[in-house]
Parts: structure tokens; C-alpha cells; sequence
């Protein structure tokens, strides 16, 4: 059934839901609103009754409020999540839908872990200004401006740790910034491992699969397809496949990946693709880097991009 929150403000308190298959909560400003709370959902699924409200948010000063996310659905909002500081653990879910971004955060020290999700069919899927953002084994599909935005700049810090994942649809040709825009990220960061095609940009200065400026060394991706290119900015790419068109040299490659289906987003490689064992064999497989998108082992000599061939 449908719960109707009221206020949905929750201050200071230690809140756990469990949901039943269905379960809906809903309200007519922001479905919850958390001020130096923690907070646990399981299993349900958050609709805004309009583009103009937020699904849940988060806007104290202080870093305790905590928010934990276990197969939960949020829809139709303006922002689906709007977090202030604080923490997001955001396992198995999808935030989609969403008029102007999926995941806001931009007061410069909320840190985002985010695993095994969806993010799709928002104006901008996740904005991050300062804090971190944790983006794992996720698919980041058909944002109309920008997939993934992390800006360390203006003064702020920022920690981007973006691995395993599929990148396909995000941005436009009049206005977009297709499917990662980095800017002065912090030493720690890493893209590594994910696939990349089928994203656009509004310009030829903007790269349509990773924009990027700062000194972050990106590794073992696959950047195919994107339009008009596939990488710009300063950052630089190692054991990558960039192309049909893309800078070569040192070790990347380009050469076809063979994805699986790259029109309908799935970035799986098919059996025979030239990039099976190709991805650095110096490559950290720990931590973030250990499971491919389906969650399947990585060993060395590992696959480039977000797919493991098993």
C-alpha cells in the first residue's frame, strides 16, 4: 500500500524501515527529510508526487546524519536524493526520473558509496561537489545532460572512486557533457574498469565518454562509440581502448571490443573481443577493483572495461 509521510521530517533519530513488495511512500514536498538522523530502508520504493519535490534530503551542518539504501526504487522527483553532508550507503537500487539530478550533492563533504545500482533517466544522474563519491558496479543510463559530475574545484575537495560500471546514453548535443565530467579531483581517485558508448556532448572541446581536467591517470577502460570524441581535458588514459577515433599511443589500444549489444546499453564483452587479458597487469585488484560489474572475480591478467569474461 501507499504511506503518506506528512511532515517528513525526522530529527535526531535512528529510524529502520522494512518494506513489503510495494510498499510506497510518499509526500507532497520531500517524502523524508533527515536532519541528524540515521536511517535504514529496506525494499521500498519512494515516489514524488511531482518533478518539483525531492525524495529524500538531508540539509544540516553537522556530518551525522546517515542514510542506508537496500533495494529501494525513488522516481519522479526533482532530486531523488538531495544530501547535504552526512553519509549515503546505496546498495542495489535505482534512482530514476529525476527533472534536474538523480543524486545532489554539493555542500562539499557528504560521502557517497554507491554499489550494484541503476541511475537513469534524469537531467543529471549523480553531481557531487566536493566530499566522495564511491560508484560501483552501477549503470549510469540515458541522463539527458551528464552521467557523473564530481567538481573539486573552486577551493574544495573531492574524491571520485569510479569503477566497474556501464556508461551508455547520458548527455545531448546542445547542452550535454556526456558521461563523466571530472574536475581537480584529489589524489586517491580513480576511474578504472568501466565501459563507456553511446554517450554524447554539446561540443567538440567536450569529451562525450570522460571530460576531465586535472592530473588523474584513468586505467583499463573502454571508451567506444561516444560522439563527437571520446575523451578530452588533461587528465591522461592508460590500457584503454578509445576509439574507432581516439588518442593511441603508449599503451592503449583501438580496436572494436565487441560488445554484446552497445544500441540497448549492454556493454558486456562477447567471447573473442581483443581486450580479454589486456587491461594493466600491475592493476590494484583489491577494494573496488576485485569483482566486474556482474560481480564476478577479476584475475590477472584481467579484461578492460566493466565485464569480466568469465
Amino acid at each position: 500500500g501507499q504511506i503518506q509521510t506528512n511532515t517528513g521530517v525526522i530529527t535526531g533519530r535512528t529510524v529502520t524501515i522494512y518494506a513489503d513488495e510495494g510498499a510506497e511512500l510518499t509526500n507532497s514536498t520531500s517524502v523524508l527529510q533527515l536532519e541528524n538522523s540515521d536511517m535504514t530502508i529496506y525494499d521500498a520504493t519512494i515516489t514524488c508526487p511531482n518533478t518539483n519535490t525531492r525524495g529524500i534530503s538531508s540539509s544540516d551542518t553537522t556530518t551525522s546524519t546517515r542514510l542506508t539504501l537496500d533495494n529501494v526504487l525513488i522516481r519522479g522527483c526533482r532530486f531523488g536524493l538531495s544530501l547535504g553532508t552526512g553519509t549515503l550507503m546505496m546498495r542495489h537500487s535505482t534512482v530514476t526520473g529525476s527533472a534536474a539530478a538523480n543524486i545532489l550533492s554539493n555542500n562539499g563533504t557528504a560521502a557517497l558509496a554507491i554499489e550494484d545500482s541503476l541511475i537513469s533517466d534524469a537531467g543529471t544522474g549523480i553531481d557531487v561537489a566536493g566530499g566522495s563519491l564511491s560508484l560501483v558496479r552501477s549503470r549510469i543510463i540515458n541522463n539527458s545532460q551528464t552521467g557523473v559530475l564530481v567538481d573539486g574545484g573552486a577551493g574544495i575537495s573531492a574524491t571520485a572512486r569510479i569503477l566497474n560500471n556501464f556508461f551508455s546514453r547520458n548527455g545531448n548535443n546542445s547542452d550535454g557533457f556526456g558521461a563523466i565530467f571530472l574536475r581537480d579531483v584529489s589524489v586517491g581517485s580513480r576511474v578504472d574498469f568501466n565501459s563507456f558508448a553511446s554517450n554524447i556532448a554539446s561540443s567538440a572541446n567536450v569529451g562525450a565518454g570522460i571530460n576531465c581536467i586535472g592530473s588523474l591517470v584513468a586505467r583499463n577502460n573502454i571508451l567506444w562509440g561516444n560522439v563527437p570524441q571520446q575523451v578530452a581535458g588533461t587528465c591522461t588514459h592508460a590500457f584503454s581502448n578509445i576509439g574507432p577515433i581516439g588518442p593511441l599511443g603508449g599503451t592503449n589500444m583501438n580496436m572494436d571490443p565487441m560488445f554484446v549489444d552497445a544500441v540497448n546499453g549492454d556493454l558486456h564483452l562477447a567471447l573473442g573481443s581483443p581486450l580479454l587479458g589486456k587491461a594493466d597487469p600491475t592493476t590494484d585488484l583489491s577494494d573496488l577493483a576485485a569483482r566486474d560489474i556482474d560481480g564476478e572475480q577479476r584475475s590477472s591478467p584481467t579484461d578492460i572495461g566493466a565485464d569480466e569474461v568469465p
